[in-house]
């Protein structure tokens, strides 16, 4: 969740190849929970890498919070959670058979019933956790969004059922970051169509998220005395 050394790679890259291409960040669920801390940790320092905003749906702001939903038993675990786990467990397996150096034995895969088993046996010792709790207590953003500084915006929907039950931050007038909280939607759901002008379809979050990069970009090239130095590049964190 809280791994951004993948991101700020391809960041670095492109912006070292291009130093005046202009840099929007997108992510889904764990990939906008990425995206969010990443921003959070570069502060200013994001703009020495033309990193010029960023739009992202489902962010989970504090995955300790999320653990009852994702592994208490109810809907949320039957569907999303067992899903998950088992991704989760053949991943590990594939690792574990390709020579990765574990500190446990294959077998005890098989008996994690639930996410945090599994971060408890594998996340957590291979990158450097105490254990499940260490570790989503250093991933979480919720108490460091006042430290982004580009132009975010976040589609937050209220029914989502990994985040049921808890409470959402507030919007501050003095940030970059804006929340957009939505009654329905799901988790990366929005299954709802919009109808465009040459009657194609497209579900109404996308949109939304590509409307605020169309509003940040023209407005960037509005106030920038050079607009012809690069196109901008986006890039999807998953």
């Amino acid at each position: 969740m809280g791994f951004t050394d993948d991101l700020m790679q391809q960041i670095t890259k492109i912006h070292s190849n291009n130093p005046n291409k202009r840099i929007y960040l997108s992510g889904f669920s764990l990939g906008a929970g990425v995206v969010t801390k990443l921003l959070a940790d570069l502060g200013e320092d994001a703009y020495r890498y033309n990193i010029c905003g960023a739009a992202v749906n489902a962010v989970p702001f504090d995955a300790a919070q999320c653990s009852t939903n994702l592994n208490g038993k109810g809907i949320t675990k039957s569907i999303y959670g067992d899903r998950l786990l088992k991704s989760m467990k053949e991943r590990i397996k594939q690792q574990y058979d390709n020579s990765c150096d574990f500190p446990f034995e294959r077998s005890k895969i098989d008996e994690c019933k639930t996410i945090m088993d599994i971060e408890n046996l594998a996340i957590a010792p291979v990158f450097g956790f105490d254990d499940a709790w260490d570790y989503y207590d250093k991933c979480k953003t919720i108490d460091i969004l006042d430290r982004i500084s580009v132009p975010q915006l976040i589609i937050q929907a209220k029914d989502d059922p990994f985040f049921k039950g808890l409470e959402f931050p507030a919007n501050n007038v003095n940030f970059p970051l804006r929340i957009q909280y939505s009654q329905l939607g799901g988790h990366c759901g929005f299954v709802c169509q919009t109808i465009n002008e040459d009657n194609s379809k497209i579900s109404w979050m996308p949109t939304q998220l590509g409307r605020f990069f169309a509003h940040v970009e023209e407005n960037y090239q509005s106030t920038t005395y050079n607009t012809d130095d690069a196109t901008a590049r986006l890039i999807v964190a998953t």
